[in-house]
């Protein structure tokens, strides 16, 4: 049984059906690539498993806790990085992760300074994030999902709006939080160079159902494709442009 695990997951806002069926199941310790076209539905299902909007109907689980009946577990074993991320830019680095902190009181959490070290925020620190990169709020943001020590990561579009640079150091992020950490990672995205550089296994949504999904390389060979890149063309060919 996979750390997550979702059977027939659907939402619906009226007459639209933002998730369709979902069945899926995420390995602990695995990069999973939860991989779509804008509007696929990939945020709702992230909602969804951190129970900020419930089901129509289906049922998931996050570490064996039921997303519904267990919502508090489940936030207490999962860090989330949302898109956007919402941080209040007249606040700094220390600050705004002494915010979180606190909102984890009870947990075992690392410290503030450790997480500014870790994540290499530390000369940065006392600065307002307003003056901030794009990249490095997303490390902050990182920094603060993972402070509190997760067993699972849900990170949604992390990628977007970085150029090349801020996006290998993210990548770099990532694979030592998975590898040194062994934290499972659930990563939304649309950006195909993020699945090849990260993913061992992937999910490909399209429209909320479920188009594919297994070991990444075991995916391509299915679909005859070279790259993820192939497979996502064969897969979602309507909904390509614009998607980078």
């Amino acid at each position: 049984m996979g750390v997550i695990e979702m059977s027939s997951l659907t939402k619906r806002y009226g007459r639209l059906t933002a998730v369709d069926n979902l069945t899926l199941s995420v390995d602990e310790g695995s990069i999973f690539g939860f991989l779509g076209p804008n509007g696929a539905g990939k945020t709702t299902t992230i909602k969804m498993l951190v129970g900020l909007t419930h089901p129509t109907s289906g049922t998931a689980t996050v570490g064996d806790h039921d997303i519904i009946r267990e919502s508090v577990k489940v936030r207490e074993i999962v860090g989330v990085l949302p898109d956007p991320i919402g941080f209040y830019d007249n606040l700094t680095a220390r600050q705004t992760l002494n915010f979180f902190r606190e909102l984890r009181r009870g947990s075992e959490c690392y410290s503030v300074d450790e997480t500014l070290q870790m994540f290499g925020l530390d000369n940065v620190a006392d600065r307002k994030l307003g003056t901030f990169s794009r990249g490095i709020k997303q490390r902050l943001g990182l920094a603060q999902a993972i402070m509190h020590k997760p067993r699972v990561l849900l990170l949604d579009e992390p990628t977007g709006g970085l150029d090349p640079s801020g996006m290998r150091a993210f990548h770099s992020l990532l694979k030592r939080i998975n590898g040194e950490m062994g934290v499972t990672i659930f990563l939304s995205t649309h950006v195909l160079a993020t699945v090849d550089e990260l993913c061992n296994h992937i999910g490909i949504i399209r429209k909320g159902k479920l188009a594919a999904s297994g070991a990444l390389r075991d995916v391509e060979n299915e679909f005859s494709a070279d790259s993820i890149d192939g497979v996502f063309h064969t897969v979602c060919p309507a909904e390509m442009q614009g998607v980078s």
